[in-house]
């Protein structure tokens, strides 16, 4: 089980051993800028009804950034860019690096007021919620992303630096098989707005993590029968909002959980 608290404390550890072509003064203070960062919660962010408070809680935080952040870089050469962050390769090919880019801090899965069905879908995160989300790719999947630095412009980008793997991509079969067998169960079209439907959002009752962005491209083979996730989306989500989410449209989620559980049990799994 896997909460919150443990998802930051799996990021904010320095990395070991230190990453030699990095300076570990912007390593240091980043990590005290995002202790700084999670300090300033009160309370969950999370749901369409605390829109008004992520606002408040976004300029709070861009705050701290700004007090923190340095002309703070990687070494090594760009490989390319996606829709969250722009990714550098390491001198020594061993991790790569990327950096938060379009004055955003990635994407959070959560609830759209579509005709007041809360359905989910994703939505720019607050600084607080790409940490979380690192520190939860770190504590549920085993990866080791750390806190690199902070490169200063009109809203800050967070630099991170994660182990590198890249020998091929799986199937999305390979991605679903891999994701309910650790545990998740996918939710239901009717969760979630139409567009999302083709790349799904998967949830696992033990902890109630969220995880979405769940396709290839995602994913990466370490051998023929191992995957590990690079680049998904994955975070706490309080159950009573996805309880929420799964009335207001006509689901119910214990029942859900219930078929879920039943079909693992005539599988085999447990």
């Amino acid at each position: 089980m896997v909460t919150s608290t443990q998802a930051y404390d799996a990021l904010l550890q320095p990395a070991d051993p230190p990453l030699r072509d990095r300076s570990e003064e912007a390593a240091r203070r980043t990590r005290e800028c995002a202790k700084a960062i999670i300090g300033s919660l009160e309370g969950e962010s999370f749901g369409w009804h605390r829109r008004q408070k992520r606002e408040r809680l976004l300029d709070d935080q861009l705050v701290i950034l700004r007090r923190y952040a340095r002309d703070d870089t990687a070494p090594g050469e760009p490989i390319g860019a996606g829709g969250e962050h722009e990714v550098w390769h390491s001198e020594n090919g061993s991790h790569v690096s990327k950096f938060t880019i379009n004055d955003q801090f990635g994407y959070v899965v959560d609830q759209q007021n579509d005709n007041r069905s809360h359905k989910l879908h994703l939505r720019p995160a607050l600084p607080s919620e790409y940490l979380l989300r690192l520190g939860t790719q770190n504590a549920v999947f085993g990866d080791a992303i750390t806190l690199q630095g902070l490169s200063t412009a009109r809203v800050p980008s967070i630099i991170t630096a994660q182990p590198y793997a890249d020998q091929g991509r799986p199937s999305q079969a390979d991605v679903n098989s891999f994701l309910w067998q650790s545990g998740f169960l996918r939710l239901p079209d009717d969760m979630m707005m139409a567009l999302y439907t083709t790349k799904p959002f998967w949830w696992r009752s033990l902890d109630d993590i969220l995880v979405g962005d769940c396709n290839p491209e995602n994913y990466s083979r370490i051998t023929d029968d191992i995957i590990v996730p690079i680049d998904v989306i994955s975070h706490p989500f309080p159950r009573p909002l996805l309880e929420q989410t799964a009335f207001k449209n006509g689901l119910s989620l214990d029942q859900l959980i219930q078929k879920d559980q039943q079909l693992r049990q005539e599988l085999g799994f447990h």
